[in-house]
């Protein structure tokens, strides 16, 4: 109990939520080891450059993780987190040192992880070039509302970029280096309510968006 405290941990219905910010912290693989049902895991502005106790642990036995915060941190390999990837709703991956998402999805040619459950993707304030691989494997995650990319250097949209993202209720992309955005980028999204591309140098709006954005 004393520990549990130590950790902020809290408890409910046999399932754990945990909360390590700014702390240094246990080895992930023995946090995971102590508390296999951990549902939500907090581990911003730890300094945390390697993930891979994900892997470790989820060799060993799957992992339940329904929301993970890894914001402000300085982590660039995103592959240790398909381990977490059959339940997996809520991820935050702002202010780190992100160029790509390719090692979230991609393992070897023609094999895609899938994320079955993520509904809330944040990557802000990274350095992204491009979110093609996304986009181009957007049945991975088609149960996905809410995307934020804000301050990264995205540079252009593809068309017809986001038709499979169906429950699609907002995305920013507010702060990069856009300079067009196709008109038929967000015609798909029927849900879509919020749509963030102010600070980049956009000439003109997309014409076909939902009345919801007009």
């Amino acid at each position: 109990d004393e520990e549990k405290e130590k950790l902020q941990v809290q408890e409910s219905c046999g399932h754990y939520k945990m909360s390590l910010d700014n702390r240094n912290i246990l080895p992930l693989d023995e946090l995971l080891r102590k508390y296999p049902n951990l549902r939500s895991l907090n581990l911003s502005q730890n300094k945390l450059t390697d993930v891979r106790g994900f892997v470790d642990q989820g060799s060993k036995q799957q992992l339940i993780l329904e929301s993970l915060d890894l914001a402000d941190n300085e982590v660039t390999d995103l592959a240790p987190l398909r381990a977490c990837s059959a339940y997996l709703q809520c991820l935050h991956l702002d202010g780190n040192g992100i160029e790509s998402l390719r090692s979230m999805f991609c393992t070897e040619p023609g094999s895609v992880t899938t994320y079955p459950r993520l509904r809330v993707l944040t990557a802000c304030n990274n350095g992204l070039h491009e979110i093609d691989v996304l986009l181009n494997n957007a049945s991975s995650v088609k149960r996905v509302e809410h995307l934020k990319f804000y301050r990264n250097q995205l540079t252009h949209i593809p068309e017809g970029a986001f038709d499979s993202l169906e429950f699609l209720r907002s995305i920013d992309l507010g702060r990069n280096m856009l300079r067009h955005v196709p008109d038929e980028a967000f015609a798909q999204n029927k849900l879509l309510q919020s749509l963030v591309l102010y600070e980049n140098d956009i000439a003109d709006m997309p014409k076909n968006l939902n009345n919801a954005l007009l």
